[in-house]
């Protein structure tokens, strides 16, 4: 299962920031997550970060410009990644994805046979980038 999530640069007016990112829920991605969010309750933590990438993020390949330090934060009900484009400091976030309308929409999609979820992304506009992409 793909989760596209809405993405935007904490500047105002940065037009040039990607604006979803995606990630595959892989068994091995929802636990760390969980894993995380439980050391953030358990000893009364704001949020947990580690490195981890987002599988993708809109813009970055065709663009030409690359992406570092993606962090995946994780807090008590939910997560969301950060990064900066390279050899800049300002950083891009996505949503905060809530663990219970996480869940929700993952069951939903599985029901309706299919393989993504949204999060503040426009569902048409990330399919038809998908479709140019692929050409």
């Amino acid at each position: 299962m793909r989760a596209y999530i809405k993405t935007s640069s904490v500047v105002e007016f940065d037009d040039d920031a990607p604006s979803y990112c995606w990630v595959e829920l892989t068994p091995e991605f929802l636990t760390l997550v969980r894993k995380l969010q439980g050391l953030c309750k358990d000893h009364d933590l704001a949020r947990c970060a580690a490195y981890c990438y987002a599988d993708g993020w809109q813009g970055v390949n065709e663009d030409g410009y690359s992406i570092e330090g993606e962090t995946l934060i994780v807090t008590d009900c939910g997560f969301y990644f950060q990064c900066y484009r390279k050899h800049e400091d300002i950083p891009i976030e996505s949503s905060h994805v809530e663990f219970t309308p996480l869940e929700i929409a993952m069951e939903a999609a599985r029901s309706e046979g299919r393989d993504h979820v949204f999060f503040g992304v426009d569902e048409e506009m990330v399919r038809e980038e998908l479709e140019e992409l692929a050409g």
